[in-house]
């Protein structure tokens, strides 16, 4: 396993912004000054569709690029040359950088099969999507999700189903010994994870019971 980690670089200008994708898509160049470096952010207003290979139109991606835009940059996308010379703090990752923390998930390896983690449980979400339950091991965050909804292409949108969240939630209080509306009390309580692979091929992480 790897450990993900994150630098952030205060009071970056912003130097340059370019469109593309007839503006669907924006790149944001920092200046470094003192590593002699530059930091780029690239936007996209549109959802990637992983059967098609491309980007697709997306109202709530857009939407949701518009509000990060107001937020961290005081400006709407379409008017981010507005945004030139203003300082920015640069979250840096391995492979990309953003305006803000991200929180990078990482995956098991299917060589960690069998293996059993002591761990303790850091944050417990439901995204409307699926409840994620996330613990670090060996300084890495990790998840166990547990999913209640469908993928459906021609809406290119999860929806969630309310019978299967139902589900969930019963286990999850059969795991945990307390309902989902307790959940951050469970957060510090120390958890057992064992590595399993599923369909032969996805290495995922499953909970035991908690006494």
């Amino acid at each position: 396993m790897t450990n993900t980690k994150e630098t952030i670089l205060k009071s970056l200008p912003l130097v340059e912004v370019e469109y593309s994708d007839d503006k669907k898509s924006a790149t944001l160049t920092f200046l470094d000054k003192e590593q002699g470096e530059i930091r780029q952010i690239t936007m996209h207003t549109q959802g990637y569709d992983n059967d098609k290979n491309q980007y697709v139109d997306d109202p709530e991606q857009e939407k949701k690029i518009e509000e990060r835009c107001q937020k961290y940059l005081s400006v709407g996308f379409a008017d981010l040359e507005k945004a030139l010379n203003s300082e920015h703090d640069i979250y840096v990752y391995e492979k990309f950088c953003s305006l803000y923390h991200v929180d990078l998930i990482e995956p098991f390896d299917k060589k960690e099969k069998g293996k059993i983690y002591n761990t303790k449980i850091t944050e417990i979400l439901d995204n409307g999507i699926m409840i994620q339950i996330r613990y670090q091991i060996d300084g890495a965050t990790h998840q166990t999700k547990w999913n209640y909804s469908k993928y459906f292409e021609d809406l290119n949108k999860y929806m969630p189903n309310p019978n299967e969240r139902a589900k969930k939630l019963t286990r999850f209080k059969d795991t945990f010994g307390v309902p989902f509306e307790q959940k951050d009390t469970l957060v510090g309580k120390p958890i057992m994870v064992e590595v399993k692979i599923a369909f032969g091929k996805f290495p995922y992480g499953e909970i035991k019971k908690m006494n």
